[in-house]
């Protein structure tokens, strides 16, 4: 059956804010200057009315967004499913979300929710200092216009960030159950060592549903308790995946391994 997308992502959606500072604005705003750090409510409208004469550019973010936004560019018909808030920022989101032909759900604007932000400061040696408001990002929920999305979408591509959050399990878990019901492929990033290392079980858990994996060296070799890169890729084999892709460069440099069913496959890659 032929599908109306190519890809439907369930993630965080986090607004980039893209400002030039002085090494001063840093200190005034009480940031240590080449760090990321988490920032509250209180700390974000201060930010936000502090940088409001300095030509700030806004943009979506966000793992799976990023994903989206570059498969709606080289493919088209793409659709994305999270939780934006009824606020300056997540209208802005979903602006760029339709003008770049994404579909969402109806309900993609939520009552009492904050969108989540990343500001980055860039100071006069092109260096960043990011502050992240994660708001309620991972606010996620599936309604029936999501569950559409997914019905009608090639692949399923989820990240692991938003486990820690209740409701956000629960709506991934949803998504991979119409995903399987509807014969859609199911694509998980590992997203970060910290997730892996904190959430081993839930990764576990999704690793089992997913029909293609993205982890780097790092995560690979968090989740599966080994050191050297053939260990990773018999791990992975052992698990009798359809498709397990340890992708990145950070494979030792070596490049990426692809299983399909019984063989073992060498891609190579390109440095960049």
């Amino acid at each position: 059956m032929d599908k109306k997308f190519i890809a439907c992502g369930v993630g965080n959606a986090i607004v980039d804010v893209t400002v030039k500072v002085s090494f001063h604005d840093l200190v005034l705003l009480g940031l240590n200057k080449d760090e990321s750090c988490l920032i509250d409510l209180d700390k974000k409208n201060k930010i936000k009315q502090f940088i409001k004469d300095k030509s700030p550019k806004v943009s979506c973010g966000g793992s799976i967004a990023n994903s989206i936004f570059t498969l709606s560019s080289l493919y088209g018909n793409s659709a994305f499913i999270g939780a934006l808030g009824d606020d300056n920022f997540g209208r802005t989101f979903l602006q760029e979300l339709k003008n770049n032909n994404i579909a969402v759900s109806n309900d993609i604007i939520k009552n009492n929710v904050n969108t989540g932000v990343c500001f980055v400061f860039i100071t006069p040696d092109a260096e960043r200092t990011m502050a992240v408001f994660l708001g309620d990002c991972a606010s996620i929920s599936l309604s029936d216009s999501s569950k559409e999305l997914i019905k009608e979408s090639q692949n399923l591509l989820l990240e692991m960030y938003p486990v820690s959050n209740d409701e956000a399990y629960r709506a991934l878990k949803q998504s991979v159950g119409v995903a399987k019901n509807n014969n859609s492929r199911i694509v998980l990033s590992y997203s970060d060592k910290g997730v892996v290392d904190n959430f081993p079980d839930k990764i576990a858990e999704f690793t089992t549903f997913s029909d293609v994996i993205f982890c780097n060296h790092s995560e690979a070799q968090s989740f599966s308790k080994t050191k050297d890169v053939q260990s990773m890729i018999n791990f992975f084999k052992s698990k009798k995946l359809f498709s397990c892709r340890l992708n990145n460069s950070l494979l030792g440099g070596s490049g990426s391994s692809s299983k399909e069913s019984s063989l073992n496959l060498k891609l190579e890659l390109l440095s960049v």
